[in-house]
C-alpha cells in the first residue's frame, strides 16, 4: 500500500513580484534571442543559454553581466545545439545533443573544465549526476510519424562509460504532436519529443538538481468523485511519484490526490489559439500552419491531467502545476523537500517557469513584440492574520447568551445560522466584509463570542 496525500487544501495562493529583470542594459550590445535553458548555482548566479548565438551569459543575484560562454562550433568549449544546462556541486554541465557532447565548465573561472563525447544513445541525455550522467533511450527508432506507444528506459551511466545501471522503465502511450530529431554521430537520426499534448495524461519526469535522482510522475491514475464541503461532489484523480537513485533504489513512491477539473470547449479554444502563435518555431519551422491543423492534432479526453507540469527545486521542493489553458496565469501546488504542503503560488501568464525553489523562480518572459529577458520572482507568502473567510472560518462555532447556534461558511461567503438550543429562525446575510460584522448583524454588538470548532 502506497502513502497518499492530499494536494490542494491549502489557502490562499501566495503572490509574486519581480525581484530581478534580467536585459541588457544601456551601452550594452548584447541580446538574447531565444531563451534555451536557465541555471542557478548556489550562490544563486544565473545562466542563461541562448540558442540564437549559442551562447551561456552568466549574471550575478542582482542581474549583474559577468561573463559571456561559449559560441557556434564542433570543438571543446563550442556548442552546435545545446539543449540544457545543469548545475552540480561547482561545476556547471552544458548538454549538447547535437554534437553528442557533455561539456563541464567551471561555475568559478567559466573556464571548461572537461568535454566528454557521448554515444550514439547518449543524445538522449537527461541530465548529470555527481558520477555521471542520467541517459533515456527508447525502445528502437522514434521519427516524426511514431503513433505507437513508445517505452522509455532510465539508464545511468558511470563517468567513463565503464558501468550502465537500468534504474527504471516507463511507457508513453500518447505520441506526441511534434518531433525534434538530432543526427550526432548516429548513421540514422533518433528522435527527441519537443511539443507534447497540452492534455496528454502520461508519465513525466525530471532530474532532481544536483544529479542525486530521478523522479517519474505518472499522471494517469483514477478520477473519482469526492465530497467537498460547501462545494458538493467534484472530481478528484491522483497520481504517483517515484524518485529513483542512481542505483536503482526506490526512496519515494507516494500517491497524491488533487483536485480535477473537466476539460471545455473553452479550454480547447485557448490551447489551440496558443499553439497556433507563429513565434512557435522548432527547427526553424512552425510546426503547424493554421489553428484547425492544430485543432486536428490535439488529444481531447473529457478531464485534464492531474497537473499539466512539474518542477524539482534547486532546494528539493516539488511544484506541481495545477490543470488550466496555457494562457491562464498559473497556479502551482508546492512541497518542501521534506514532503510538508505550503500556499500554493500564482505566476504570472508572461512568465514560463524553468526553476524554481521555494521562495524564488526563474522564468522566461516575452514582450509584445517577441523579445525576451529572464525574470526571477519572489514568493509573497500570505499573511495567516488576513487569510480569506473561506480558508480561515469555515467551520466555526458561536456561543451567544441564551442559545448556541453553529455557523458555515462556504465559498458563496454565506452566513447560516442553525438555531440551536433556543428559537432563533435560521437567518442567511450576504456580502458583510468580516464574521465580526456578520455576526454581529445577526445578533447585536457585544453579545457574540467567536471562536474555532
Amino acid at each position: 500500500m502506497h502513502a497518499q496525500q492530499r494536494l490542494g487544501s491549502l489557502e490562499p495562493h501566495a503572490a509574486t513580484r519581480v525581484a530581478t529583470r534580467i536585459e541588457p542594459q544601456s551601452g550594452e550590445t548584447w541580446f538574447f534571442g531565444r531563451i534555451q535553458d536557465i541555471a542557478v548555482d548556489k550562490l544563486e548566479r544565473v545562466y542563461v543559454l541562448d540558442a540564437s548565438d549559442r551562447k551561456i551569459r552568466v549574471f550575478d543575484r542582482k542581474g549583474t553581466f559577468l561573463r559571456a560562454l561559449g559560441g557556434v562550433g564542433r570543438g571543446p568549449g563550442e556548442f552546435y545545439k545545446p539543449r540544457s544546462m545543469e548545475v552540480v556541486s561547482d561545476t556547471l554541465w552544458v548538454i549538447d545533443n547535437a554534437n553528442a557532447r557533455l561539456t563541464a565548465i567551471s561555475t568559478a573561472t567559466g573556464k571548461v573544465a572537461r568535454s566528454m563525447r557521448a554515444t550514439v544513445y547518449d543524445q538522449f541525455t537527461q541530465g548529470v549526476s555527481t558520477s555521471g550522467i542520467f541517459v533515456v533511450t527508447p525502445d528502437g527508432l522514434v521519427d516524426a510519424t511514431a503513433t505507437k506507444p513508445v517505452t522509455l528506459r532510465f539508464v545511468h551511466e558511470r563517468a567513463g562509460g565503464d558501468r550502465r545501471t537500468l534504474i527504471g522503465t516507463v511507457r508513453i502511450s500518447q505520441p506526441p504532436l511534434v518531433y525534434h530529431t538530432y543526427a550526432g554521430d548516429a548513421k540514422k537520426p533518433l528522435g527527441e519529443a519537443t511539443l507534447r499534448q497540452p492534455l496528454d495524461n502520461g508519465w513525466q519526469y525530471r532530474v532532481s538538481p544536483g544529479g542525486q535522482s530521478v523522479f517519474l510522475l505518472d499522471r494517469n491514475q483514477t478520477s473519482t468523485a469526492a465530497a467537498s464541503p460547501g462545494l458538493g461532489r467534484s472530481a478528484i484523480s491522483t497520481m504517483r511519484l517515484i524518485e529513483l537513485s542512481t542505483t536503482g533504489d526506490t526512496l519515494r513512491d507516494v500517491r497524491f490526490a488533487v483536485p480535477s477539473r473537466r476539460v471545455t470547449a473553452s479550454d480547447i479554444a485557448l490551447i489551440v489559439d496558443s499553439m497556433a502563435n507563429p513565434n512557435i518555431i522548432i527547427s526553424g519551422v512552425k510546426p503547424f500552419g493554421n489553428p484547425q491543423e492544430v485543432r486536428d492534432s490535439l488529444a481531447k479526453p473529457s478531464m485534464w491531467p492531474a497537473v499539466t507540469e512539474f518542477f524539482v527545486g534547486v532546494d528539493g521542493s516539488l511544484w506541481f502545476r495545477q490543470p488550466q489553458p496555457p494562457s491562464k496565469s498559473a497556479a502551482f501546488w508546492r512541497l518542501t523537500a521534506q514532503g510538508k504542503e505550503v500556499y500554493p503560488v500564482i505566476v504570472p501568464s508572461n512568465v514560463r517557469v524553468v526553476r524554481v525553489s521555494l521562495d524564488r523562480i526563474w522564468g522566461i518572459a516575452e514582450d509584445e513584440d517577441g523579445t525576451q529577458s529572464v525574470q526571477v520572482l519572489e514568493v509573497v507568502t500570505p499573511n495567516p492574520a488576513k487569510r480569506s473567510l473561506e480558508s480561515n472560518f469555515r467551520r466555526l462555532r458561536y456561543s451567544h447568551i441564551g442559545r448556541n447556534s453553529s455557523v458555515d461558511i462556504g465559498p458563496s461567503l454565506t452566513l447560516a445560522i442553525r438555531p440551536g438550543t433556543g428559537s432563533q429562525p435560521l437567518r442567511r446575510l450576504r456580502g458583510s466584509p468580516t464574521v465580526q460584522e456578520r455576526v454581529q448583524a445577526a445578533y447585536g454588538a457585544g453579545q457574540q463570542r467567536v471562536g474555532r470548532r
